[in-house]
C-alpha cells in the first residue's frame, strides 16, 4: 500500500521564501515540528493507503479535475494557526490572491475522486501551506513565549510570493530514518480541455491573434506581446515583465490565457529574447 495525497507543488522560489522564514522562527519555537522545505506543499485532498490499481483510478480522476481547470496564480501570504496561535495544532501560510479559485480547483478535484469512490474530507477545505505541527499543547504553552509570539505575530503581515499554479500531483509519503519524504507520482497539466477548446477556436478564425501595432507596440485590445525565437520556441510577454517593453511582437492577444492556448509560453529573462532591441 502506498500512503498518497492530491497537491501543488511550489517553485522554487516560493519555497525558498517560506523556508527562510522557518529558519528565522525554528530557534524560537522548540515545541514545533517544522516541515522540511523539500517537504512543503498546498495538499488539495488526502487519499490515505491505496493500492497501484486505485492511484491509477486516482491518476485519471485528477486528469479528468485538471482538463477543466485552467491555470491560477496564487498569493502567498501570512502566517497563521489551526485552531488558533493561543491553542495552535497547525502553523500554516494562508493563500491571498487566487485563494477563490483555489478553491474551486480543490472542489473539482474532491468531486472528480468522489466519482471514482474515494471519500471527501468532511472538513471544508481551508486555502492554506502547513509549515508546522504542534504535537503537545502543554509544551506549546511551556515554551511558546514572547519571542516566538512577536515573530508570528510580524511574519502574519509577509507576502512569499506569487506562483502560476499550472498543474496538479500526485503525491506519495515515504517514512525513513531520515523522516519522511514526499514524491511526485504523477502531475496533470491544469486547463488541456480549456486550452483545446481555445485552440480551435482560434485556428477556425484563421491565424490566432492580431498583428502588432507599431514594431514595438500591441493594439489596447491585445496587450500580450508573442514571437517565435531563433530556437523556435513560442513565448509570450505581458505588460508587467520588466522586459516587455523591448520585446518587437510577432503577434498580440488580449490574454495570457489565449496566447497559452495558442501554444506559447511565458518568456522570463533576457536569454529567451531572440534579438536584443535597437
Amino acid at each position: 500500500m502506498i500512503r498518497a495525497f492530491v497537491a501543488v507543488v511550489l517553485d522554487d522560489g516560493l519555497r525558498s521564501a517560506i523556508a527562510a522564514t522557518i529558519e528565522r522562527l525554528r530557534p524560537l519555537g522548540s515545541s514545533v515540528v517544522w516541515v522540511p522545505p523539500r517537504n512543503l506543499h498546498v495538499t488539495l485532498q488526502f487519499l490515505g493507503d491505496q493500492s497501484e490499481e486505485r492511484l491509477a483510478e486516482a491518476e485519471a480522476a485528477l486528469a479528468d479535475a485538471a482538463a477543466g481547470s485552467a491555470p491560477l496564480d496564487v498569493t502567498f501570504h501570512g502566517i497563521g494557526a489551526f485552531p488558533g496561535l493561543e491553542r495552535p495544532r497547525i502553523l500554516w501560510v494562508g493563500l491571498a490572491h487566487g485563494a477563490l479559485e483555489a478553491r474551486r480547483l480543490q472542489a473539482r478535484v474532491a468531486d472528480a475522486l468522489a466519482t471514482r469512490g474515494f471519500m471527501k474530507e468532511e472538513r471544508p477545505w481551508h486555502p492554506h501551506l502547513t509549515i508546522g505541527r504542534v504535537p503537545d499543547e502543554r509544551r506549546w504553552r511551556r515554551e511558546a513565549g514572547p519571542p516566538l509570539r512577536s515573530a508570528l505575530a510580524q511574519a502574519a503581515t509577509t507576502t512569499f510570493g506569487t506562483q502560476r499554479v499550472a498543474e496538479v500531483a500526485l503525491m506519495r509519503s515515504d517514512l525513513s530514518p531520515a523522516g519522511v519524504r514526499y514524491t511526485v507520482r504523477r502531475a496533470v497539466s491544469l486547463g488541456t480541455l480549456l486550452a483545446l477548446v481555445a485552440l480551435t477556436g482560434a485556428f477556425a478564425q484563421g491565424t490566432p491573434g492580431v498583428p502588432p501595432r507599431t514594431t514595438l507596440a500591441c493594439p489596447e485590445s491585445h496587450p500580450v506581446k508573442t514571437y517565435v525565437s531563433s530556437t523556435s520556441t513560442r513565448l509570450y510577454y505581458t505588460a508587467d515583465n520588466r522586459l516587455y517593453a523591448q520585446v518587437r511582437p510577432e503577434r498580440c492577444f488580449a490574454s495570457a490565457a489565449e496566447a497559452e492556448a495558442a501554444g506559447y509560453r511565458a518568456g522570463r529573462g533576457t536569454r529567451d529574447m531572440p534579438v536584443k532591441p535597437r
